[in-house]
């Protein structure tokens, strides 16, 4: 277990590399200060999130947790990485990721936490640092970057480094709103007729003493795990009416989810809800709140009542619990659904990052994927 440290180009500042989960984990008071002064606001940032991926995920890739402090100490970024070799078809290649991303993985609003006082400074700290990884690696992939302040900052950082070239990819956008100040005042903005009327009728639904339908939330750790196995229930029921195989089927994925939810039911970030017909769950909903924003994460419903449109009615209702917890914007999960822009009108490109070397190998290696991937037939619904 050891911590690499280097100058930047700012002699003040000290760049160390973390390559142990008990590094991280005892710098995890200063990194929580750091996410907290830097703005962001992406669950998937915390370590909540990030160490317990690692542990399930991370067996083909080293640490490379990038910190950044000043001349007196202080963490002012930091750079959750990773670091391994990948197959794909006959090219091996050896990259460098975000912690937490990567094939068959999906997240949201990755970014190196900065502090605001020092962010242009730390982040040409770490640019000029991921450049070095070309040395060791073939390229660098940033899936997923911010589509807000400290992703934009990040990449302004990358396009001032005149040795490599960047290439930006575009992935499924996340549909997004902000959130008014009532829960009436919002059914108001909804432009789809339908949808305001499904709001208010769930809404109605939920507030009848005499009704069948009753909606809970998951608030005890004792708790959680018949939550998440009903959440994972109706998620299977649903994706196989789609005819998809529902990542909760994955043993890896269930071992992580309880981690991480487990940890932010504790933080208090975690919703985790369900609607019940007659005391039998037919809907499940999750998603973390992270500063002022809510994200989606995952749902289900049982398809036989369809008729009575059980995860729009968690829809509603978990919108005007964020309008009453006064928080201001709500995200969902990647994807453009249309279902999604009937509730909020906003879009958030979801780019990614690829950091080439000028030549040489790693650049071969990518032209020669992206190739053969230009071959592959597009399948049109």
């Amino acid at each position: 277990m050891h911590a690499s440290g280097s100058q930047s180009q700012d002699n003040s500042l000290q760049v160390e590399v973390l390559t142990s989960p008990e590094q991280v984990e005892a710098i995890r008071a200063e990194y929580d200060l750091l996410f907290t002064r830097s703005g962001s606001v992406s669950p998937h940032l915390t370590l909540e999130w990030l160490l317990p991926w690692y542990q399930v995920y991370g067996a083909d890739y080293d640490l490379h947790f990038l910190t950044v402090r000043d001349a007196a100490r202080h963490l002012i970024a930091a750079a959750p990485l990773m670091m391994g070799q990948e197959r794909w078809r006959f090219l091996s290649r050896r990259v460098v990721r975000f912690l937490a991303t990567g094939p068959g993985l999906r997240g949201q609003f990755f970014a190196c936490p900065a502090d605001a006082e020092y962010r242009e400074s730390a982040l040409e700290a770490i640019a000029q640092h991921l450049v070095t990884l070309l040395d060791r690696c073939d390229l660098v992939i940033l899936d997923h970057l911010s589509p807000l302040a400290d992703g934009k900052a990040l990449l302004g950082a990358l396009q001032q480094q005149p040795t490599i070239d960047l290439l930006l990819t575009s992935g499924e956008p996340v549909i997004y709103g902000d959130l008014p100040a009532s829960f009436e005042e919002y059914v108001q903005s909804v432009h789809n007729k339908n949808r305001r009327n499904y709001l208010r009728r769930g809404e109605r639904l939920l507030a009848d003493a005499n009704s069948q339908l009753h909606w809970e939330e998951c608030t005890r750790l004792e708790d959680l795990e018949t939550y998440l196995e009903q959440l994972a229930s109706l998620s299977i029921e649903r994706q196989a009416t789609k005819g998809r195989i529902s990542t909760w089927t994955k043993d890896q994925a269930w071992t992580a989810r309880r981690l991480i939810f487990s940890a932010f039911l504790q933080r208090g970030w975690l919703r985790l809800e369900r609607l019940l017909h007659e005391d039998q769950p037919i809907a499940a909903r999750a998603g973390f709140v992270c500063g002022d924003t809510y994200f989606a994460n995952q749902a289900g419903f049982d398809q036989k009542f369809h008729q009575l449109r059980p995860s729009h009615i968690l829809y509603g209702r978990r919108i005007r619990n964020s309008i009453e917890e006064g928080l201001r914007h709500f995200c969902f999960g990647p994807g453009y659904a249309d279902y999604k822009r009937e509730y909020f009108s906003g879009i958030l490109p979801d780019t990614s990052v690829t950091i080439l070397p000028k030549g040489g190998p790693g650049r071969r290696k990518e032209a020669t994927r992206l190739f053969l991937q230009s071959l592959r037939p597009v399948h049109r619904p």
